[in-house]
């Protein structure tokens, strides 16, 4: 379907990726059969109910940022697993809503193909099963939001999600030098930097005041994190290091390409799929954060579908001693040889989107 493509409207995508959210949210169904793992709940959970405390940060550590921290106080206030499940499952689900509906709109500016929201977004296996599993929606929403507003030219607007994308996932920070980059103006630019830090302090100040080691403790912890599920398990002494090197390598050549110019769309999709080409900490749930970029932006569908099939097989092997063989983390299982096949094949893709010619 083309420029034509009038007869799908935004409701037929809502209502399409409705159902395959659902099957998602039945897959991690608490003491559901079947019921496979997920952060929110074997990890997140489990922390509270074990330590019977409220606040993090505050009462407990967590690693991940304040305003999924605001969101899980928020859902265990009632202490009961269901209603916290809920809580964060209908987040989760108005995020990806949201989400759909800004590259519905991109889509639908440009003139291109619905088709690729349903080939690259909303069968991919990621969605499936990754939709009700961490944060990544709330995350990628406000990402979104803000590169549609900066788009638009709106500085406010777009400084505002900004910060609130990183408060609650610290990967969404990659693409703020190329809405920086967006604004010729520099008074754009000091009004996105400004209102993207109060935006996200907003969210950090009440735990930086009661207790700094509690709000620091994300960034310390992501900082000291091992290698999971990268090539660069293979150099375990110097990876940190390496991907450091190779990401700032990456993002100058977004930046300062001269033959083409990116969109700023365009700019994020590549800078964040080469975050996760080059970290060292690259978990099967990441693949949600870039599902609304290969919609916006399709590939070779054979190395998408078979990146987020892998992708999906990383849990499925990580838990069963068959295929871990003992021990998921070690270079010589086969979970991480899956994982880094899977990272290998967002290459080419990667490639392709940096060198095809603007249309």
């Amino acid at each position: 379907m083309q420029e034509g493509d009038s007869g799908i409207k935004f409701r037929h995508m809502a209502y399409l990726a409705t159902i395959i959210f659902i099957v998602g949210f039945w897959l991690h169904y608490p003491m559901g059969i079947p019921n496979f793992y997920t952060d929110i709940v074997d990890i997140i959970w489990t922390r509270i109910h074990l330590y019977d405390k409220m606040i993090p940060y505050i009462d407990y550590n967590l690693e991940y940022p304040a305003l999924s921290g605001i969101l899980i106080y928020v859902a265990s206030i009632w202490r009961e697993l269901y209603t916290y499940y809920y809580i964060i499952s209908l987040v989760s689900y108005f995020s990806m809503l949201v989400s759909l509906y800004v590259i519905y709109e991109m889509l639908k500016e440009s003139g291109k193909s619905f088709d690729s929201i349903a080939y690259y977004m909303i069968f991919a296996p990621s969605f499936i099963f990754f939709s009700v599993y961490s944060f990544d929606w709330l995350g990628i929403m406000f990402l979104l939001l803000s590169l549609f507003y900066a788009v638009k030219g709106k500085a406010l607007q777009s400084g505002l999600f900004m910060g609130l994308s990183v408060s609650a996932r610290l990967i969404p920070l990659v693409c703020a030098p190329f809405i920086i980059k967006e604004y010729s103006k520099q008074r754009d630019r000091l009004l996105f930097i400004l209102t993207s830090s109060l935006s996200w302090l907003s969210t950090n100040a009440y735990f930086m005041i009661m207790n700094f080691e509690g709000f620091i403790y994300p960034y310390t912890y992501q900082l000291s994190w091992v290698v999971e599920d990268s090539w660069l398990n293979l150099i375990p002494t110097y990876y940190r290091s390496v991907s450091g090197m190779l990401y700032f390598w990456i993002v100058c050549l977004i930046l300062f390409w001269k033959k083409r110019k990116f969109s700023l769309f365009e700019s994020s999709f590549l800078a964040l799929l080469g975050f996760v080409l080059v970290s060292y900490k690259f978990p099967p749930q990441y693949m949600i954060l870039l599902l609304p970029f290969f919609a916006l932006y399709p590939s070779n569908y054979m190395l998408f579908i078979t990146s987020n099939l892998l992708n999906v097989m990383i849990i499925f092997w990580w838990f069963s001693p068959t295929f871990n063989f003992g021990n998921p983390w070690s270079v010589n299982s086969p979970v991480q040889w899956i994982a880094i096949v899977r990272q290998l094949l967002l290459l080419p893709i990667f490639i392709i989107n940096f060198f095809k010619r603007k249309t």
